[in-house]
């Protein structure tokens, strides 16, 4: 408490003030009880500060109200048995006295104090669109029993507001002051014991001056009007706005309007039933009280009655009902945006009732009256109206056409990212049901050449990847329209594609490839589908999982199986290798990857660095002080290489072909520079554990084994593969099995060689005892490995071991292991005696042999162990 007085300055951890008065408080001690403490910290934050009074630095209420905060939010204090609940809504009351504090320190501090209260109340689970939406009209989510005096509270904020509204100059303060009672009933719902009394205080707030505030007390209410009598309120309200001589009754009637509004938009999602038996009752008052006529001068008020016109037609349109006859008339005024916009979503509607819809449409929205806004709006609101799974063909021929002639025809950027965006959809739709040749192909080729040409922002480039796909499609599979460039389309996905790209625009590509490959299938065998088919498979390695699933599903078109993304990629591949094996662009590609390029990169075989060049670059020491994070943390180079490698030994390859013979020169090149590396002294964190140096290593390795297998190899790599060979394998042969420990090798020996009975042995049901002799034949390789590996291989095992909760048997297995490292410290045989008696209490076998591949030979393992040493 000295501290929170004497602390001059107000950072906004409060200089760790907050942090001691939580660990004072853990202790759960009598002296001080925490309940002292509540007090005298909401007595402390409660003082009223001026500014005249203060400059803004010695402020005891902001640590006061930072202390507060985290006292609520320390989850230790929570588990002790959360004394806090009692005072939250004391809290709230406190809370909302601080946004009125004409310090801004202490309106801050309040503010947050405010966010962890309603954290507290409602969790910090919930979705934004649940926040947003609001309360649901079923179960309040806030149990109001267990604050048997927050409701209480929430209304005396709610009057405190009331008076301060008659405050002239207060309006700011009023507004941010009643927010938080505001927020929680919206939310929460209102209490039934004090709904009546609650709804009442909430109306009063539409009469705000502050838009904000009418908007909130808007959605409040809606939240309030949930049930049966919900029509009537709104008359008596609406009529009382009406009737009202006050100066601000323009207000309260835009902000009655606000909330029919809000309370059409959640009946139609919530009780749809209910508002569909009140909506004649509804229609016919709207039409006798003339809302629009008595307010000719006020386009506000003109804009929010349109709203609910129109949110009444829109509900009735996704019921398949005739839209309502409302007559609204325009004000003088229409210099409102919000008006225009409100005015070309009612004429769209009205336009789609007529018998030529379309043709209307097209003289509406090209005309130049309507304005960007109005353009743009109306466009927005064509799908709601004609949803391409429920449309005829014929109405999707023509919205097509229609679409097309608002690219053509306009230069507003926004208009045209709309327009494409919406003819994607129904294109799409179109070729899912087979009707590719009821596309317009000429007028299509003029959109595709069209585009380029004009200025392109970010947005409209995306939509025009995205719709790029049902492009190619449409002119792929139409007669008499001219040849495109598949081949260019594929690269430019490619490069779309590519992770340096933005999520919208990766995105954007993989439902082009999508939409592409749904209509090729299995058709998309030629040389010209390649740069496409190579663009997807780049798609299932992603950094986002969205873009992966799609691209799944752009799979399914082609191979007929429905596979998750990591199958699907390995799937891609086999039809790849099979359809294309004897392409030489195929298998320029497939040598692409073997060096680790992917991507827009393959297309460019002289940009291959030396093996030897990516490797030194890879071992340069890094001094930055903040690692880069990768953009893709999903790609596994290891994982690529195998895919690849086993892509290369399934082709059958020439051996003039100059695509082999620069594979072999930058495999021989890296081979020779891994040999180096072996023979430099290295540390337990050395060169083999960096992982850019592992990736490359495992692609000269297994492109080697590779090379080698397909007698591919020239003899230089022959000769160079055998050195590098021979100097992994030196430290095997210097080390020899003699450096065993004896009492090791003999328990090894007794668990290899006897019969295992499962009801009988140490080791966990289901093993296969000859699965066991290899994992001991592996466990004897490993012995053989340099110390500085073993000195590593223990810390992991240790940590792995604890993270298992082995504690029982650590004792024993800590006690054996000192044993044998006291006796020769840094003894091979410690680690293989770790493993061994790990093995005994059936923890090394649940950590599936940590060490190397459980599928690892013990020959392959021997002849190249420097997979076992990255392993680690």
């Amino acid at each position: 408490m000295n501290a929170i007085s004497s602390q001059a300055s107000t950072t906004r951890r409060s200089a760790g003030i907050p942090s001691m008065m939580t660990g004072i408080l853990s202790a759960n001690a009598s002296n001080p009880s925490f309940e002292h403490v509540m007090e005298k910290l909401m007595s402390i934050a409660s003082k009223e500060a001026r500014v005249s009074e203060t400059d803004g630095s010695n402020l005891p209420q902001v640590h006061a109200y930072n202390c507060l905060k985290d006292i609520f939010k320390n989850s230790m204090l929570t588990a002790m048995g959360n004394k806090s609940e009692k005072y939250l809504p004391r809290c709230l009351e406190l809370a909302a006295s601080g946004l009125r504090s004409e310090v801004w320190a202490i309106r801050n501090c309040g503010l947050i104090f405010l966010r962890s209260l309603i954290d507290c109340l409602f969790g910090s689970q919930e979705s934004k669109s649940m926040i947003e939406a609001g309360w649901d009209g079923r179960a309040n989510r806030i149990a109001y029993h267990r604050y048997p005096n927050l409701p209480p509270v929430l209304r005396n904020l709610l009057k405190s507001g009331h008076q301060m509204l008659s405050q002239t100059g207060a309006t700011v303060s009023a507004a941010e002051s009643v927010f938080p009672a505001l927020d929680i009933i919206r939310r929460a719902g209102p209490p039934e014991l004090l709904r009546d009394e609650i709804q009442v205080d909430v109306a009063v707030y539409l009469s705000s001056p502050v838009w904000h505030v009418r908007e909130l007390a808007a959605r409040t209410l809606c939240s309030c009007l949930l049930h049966e009598r919900w029509l009537q309120t709104i008359k008596d309200v609406l009529q009382d706005a009406l009737l009202s001589q006050a100066i601000n009754h323009q207000n309260h009637v835009h902000g009655v309007l606000l909330t029919l509004r809000f309370v059409i938009e959640r009946l139609h999602e919530v009780a749809a039933d209910r508002l569909m038996a009140d909506l004649p009752e509804l229609t016919l008052f709207l039409s006798q009280i003339s809302i629009d006529a008595g307010f000719p001068c006020c386009p506000d008020i003109a804009a929010a009655y349109f709203e609910v016109v129109n949110h009444i037609w829109a509900f009735e349109k996704a019921n398949s009902k005739p839209l309502s006859p409302f007559k609204v008339t325009m004000p003088a005024n229409t210099g409102s945006a919000l008006l225009r916009n409100q005015k070309a979503i009612h004429d769209v509607y009205m336009a789609s009732s007529e018998n030529n819809s379309v043709e209307r449409l097209r003289a509406l929205l090209l005309d130049q009256k309507v304005g960007i806004d109005g353009l743009v709006t109306g466009l927005e609101t064509l799908p709601k109206l004609w949803r391409p799974s429920s449309t005829s063909e014929q109405t999707l021929i023509q919205l097509c056409g229609f679409y097309i002639d608002i690219c053509l025809k306009t230069g507003l950027v926004e208009a045209q990212i709309v327009a494409v965006r919406n003819l994607g959809g129904l294109m799409e739709q179109l070729l899912h049901q087979g009707k590719v040749d009821t596309l317009p192909a000429n007028e299509l080729v003029e959109l595709w050449t069209a585009l380029p040409s004009r200025p392109m922002s970010p947005a409209l480039s995306n939509a025009v990847i995205s719709a790029s796909g049902c492009i190619m499609a449409a002119l792929r599979n139409s007669q008499g329209a001219p040849p495109v460039d598949l081949q260019n389309w594929g690269r430019m996905m490619a490069d779309a594609g590519m992770e340096d790209k933005t999520l919208d625009t990766r995105f954007a590509a993989v439902r082009s490839l999508r939409s592409f490959f749904a209509v090729a299938g299995v058709s998309g065998t030629s040389e010209e589908h390649l740069p496409a088919l190579l663009a997807l498979y780049d798609a299932l390695n992603d950094d986002d999982d969205e873009v992966r699933d799609v691209g799944a599903t752009a799979v399914n078109g082609i191979t007929g199986e429905a596979l998750v993304p990591l199958e699907a990629a390995n799937c891609l591949l086999r039809w790849l290798a099979r359809h294309f094996g004897n392409s030489s662009s195929f298998k320029a590609e497939v040598a692409s990857r073997m060096v680790g390029h992917y991507g827009i990169k393959t297309l460019k075989t002289s940009a291959w660095e030396p093996a030897e060049h990516e490797l030194a670059k890879a071992m340069e020491f890094d001094d930055s002080l903040f690692v880069v994070e990768e953009r893709n943390l999903f790609i596994d180079e290891v994982r690529e290489a195998k895919r690849w490698v086993d892509v290369f030994e399934s082709l059958q390859w020439d051996g003039g072909d100059e695509t082999l013979a620069r594979l072999d020169s930058w495999i021989q090149g890296g081979i020779v520079q891994v040999g180096e590396l072996v023979e430099r002294e290295d540390g337990p964190l050395g060169w083999a554990s960096n992982p850019q140096a592992f990736a490359l290593c495992t692609l000269l390795v297994r492109g080697s084994v590779a090379m080698a297998k397909k007698q591919g190899a020239t003899p230089e790599l022959r000769e160079a593969t055998a050195s590098t060979r021979e100097a992994l394998s030196r430290p095997l042969i210097e080390s020899g099995a003699e450096d065993a420990h004896r009492i090791l090798r003999l328990e090894l020996a007794d668990l290899a060689l006897q019969q295992l009975d499962p009801l009988q042995s140490d080791v966990p049901l289901g093993l296969d005892p000859v699965e066991l002799q290899r994992q001991v034949r592996l466990l004897l390789a490993l012995n053989r490995l340099p110390a500085p590996r073993l000195g590593l291989a223990l810390l992991l095992l240790a940590l792995l071991l604890e993270l298992l909760h082995l504690a029982p048997v650590l004792g024993l297995l800590l006690g054996k292991l000192l044993v044998v490292l006291l006796a020769d410290l840094g003894h091979r045989g410690g680690v293989l005696f770790l493993l061994a008696v790990a093995l005994r209490l059936k923890a090394l076998l649940h950590l599936g042999v940590v060490f190397v591949e459980s599928s690892t030979p013990l020959d392959e393992l021997l002849q190249l162990p420097l997979r076992g040493l990255l392993g680690l």
